[in-house]
């Protein structure tokens, strides 16, 4: 298990395109960046939190490590995922939680972690809401604790269809940059990365609110029993 301290994304050797159905995008990609980072920002169409299932020790581990993640979605999600969220902040800071889930990474059920990643504040969960039309980037970047950066953009959504590796999961790809690499990071990546902060930014892209699901009217959220991950 990773301590709180200095954690490092330069030098691992990440590849710059990835087909979820040649390759494994938790393996490569996500993994490596929760081992070695303390920022992840992602925003996605759609978010499941059984995506979790692949990659539970990594998330508790950077958590534990006081990582925080922080999560950019449209309102469509099942009615567990969302309970489970709002529980979350309505808790007061049991990041016990997540150490315990920890101990048995086997029987840590996603919705389980969803909460202690709420209610401990290491994740915060954001909704864009545009009217009549649906949020639906699919970006994200990671942050070391030397602001080594590494950001993608692909088709793939925060889901366990879109993550599965090989023949398991949907067919994805996602393109993947880092800015210890200028002259490619000033052609993409700095795009990706930039698209991202500037949503969360009201002050920079207003086109469409993007407001703390804790704050939203529940009425704004169109939950479903049935978890159907795209």
């Amino acid at each position: 298990m990773s301590e709180e301290g200095s954690r490092c994304l330069c030098g691992i050797l990440f590849p710059e395109y990835i087909d979820s159905r040649k390759s494994d995008v938790i393996a490569e990609l996500y993994s490596p960046c929760l081992r070695n980072s303390v920022k992840y920002v992602r925003g996605a169409g759609y978010f499941r939190s059984s995506v979790y299932r692949l990659m539970t020790e990594d998330l508790l581990d950077f958590c534990i490590a006081k990582g925080h993640i922080t999560l950019i979605t449209s309102p469509y999600m099942t009615l567990e995922d969302y309970n489970s969220i709002i529980e979350g902040y309505n808790k007061k800071s049991f990041e016990a939680d997540v150490k315990d889930l920890l101990q048995d990474v086997n029987t840590s059920s996603p919705t389980k972690m969803l909460c202690a990643l709420i209610s401990s504040g290491r994740m915060e969960v954001r909704i864009a809401l545009l009217r009549g039309d649906l949020y639906h980037q699919k970006k994200g970047y990671f942050v070391d604790s030397n602001n080594n950066i590494v950001a993608f953009d692909g088709s793939g959504n925060e889901t366990l269809s879109a993550l599965k590796p090989y023949d398991e999961g949907n067919s994805e790809s996602f393109n993947i940059g880092w800015n210890w690499d200028s002259e490619d990071w000033n052609k993409r990546p700095i795009k990706w990365y930039n698209a991202i902060n500037d949503t969360l930014n009201d002050n920079v892209d207003s086109t469409f609110p993007v407001i703390s699901i804790k704050d939203l009217d529940p009425d704004f959220m169109m939950t479903h029993d049935i978890d159907i991950d795209l």
